[in-house]
């Protein structure tokens, strides 16, 4: 008598394995909690260096994890609601045309 059983008939295929290209931890059109830098360009719809510049130059919260970064979402998110530095308009005056009002 055969041992051997026919198509169908053994145990589940395991599931496919996730890759980031289809991760859906998340409901349907929203991102994850932690995103990856290429996931912050998108989002922010800037170029992958761009993020990768603002992140070296401190203007984007991330952690360092090994060789790459990763990125809260709601630290973004709060980021982008912060203003920019407005410029002073005392700086654009300073050394134009000679010393100050307070110079003797």
């Amino acid at each position: 008598m055969s041992t051997h059983r026919g198509p169908g008939t053994g145990p589940p295929a395991d599931p496919p394995r996730r890759t980031s290209s289809t991760r859906h931890d998340e409901p349907d059109g929203e991102l994850p909690i932690v995103l990856t830098a290429r996931e912050v360009a998108a989002y922010l719809r800037l170029n992958y260096n761009t993020v990768l510049d603002l992140t070296k130059a401190g203007q984007l919260p991330a952690l360092a994890v090994g060789r790459e970064h990763r990125y809260l979402r709601a630290a973004i998110d709060a980021t982008m609601r912060t203003p920019a530095h407005p410029t002073s308009t005392d700086t654009h005056d300073a050394g134009a045309g000679g010393p100050g009002p307070d110079a003797p």
